[in-house]
């Protein structure tokens, strides 16, 4: 009488294992075809920071909570701040612009006073024109020269 080896009696259980699991499979859910259903879309994402990256895994868009303030962040291509919209630790809210080479050229906000304010700044960060005003006090336009000098304002 010929003896068989373990491995093959367990390999043999294991197919009739598969067989049986098929079959009992089949029998409660029948044979259509299983799809893929689309993923659950929540209404609610909780979290302190999302970031948003490119097909290449850059970070292109930042939105959360740092020690800088609350808001989003956009970036360029090369990982250059393009973008910041949001509301800084003192309460100042802001929207700020950079040009390609990372200067500021553009920041609108309302500070925690009140006080509205717009600037349009060179490539060399001067403030050139800025306008502001306040439910308390008079609207003021201001534009300078390239030598930081009131060249106009008013009132």
């Amino acid at each position: 009488m010929k003896s068989t080896h373990p491995l093959t009696a367990l390999l043999g259980m294991a197919f009739l294992g598969g067989l049986c699991g098929s079959a009992l499979f089949y029998a409660f859910m029948g044979t259509s075809s299983v799809t893929a259903s689309a993923p659950e879309v929540q209404s609610v994402v909780r979290a302190k920071r999302v970031e948003i990256v490119d097909p290449e895994g850059k970070l292109r868009t930042s939105l959360g909570i740092t020690e800088e303030g609350t808001g989003l962040i956009v970036y360029d291509p090369d990982g250059k701040v393009v973008l910041l919209l949001g509301i800084s630790p003192t309460d100042t809210r802001g929207l700020v612009v950079f040009d390609p080479e990372k200067a500021l050229r553009i920041l609108l906000g309302i500070s925690v006073d009140g006080l509205a304010f717009a600037r349009l700044r060179s490539a060399q960060s001067q403030s050139h024109i800025t306008l502001v005003t306040s439910a308390d006090t008079e609207p003021k336009i201001e534009i300078k020269n390239r030598q930081d000098q009131v060249v106009w304002s008013a009132p």
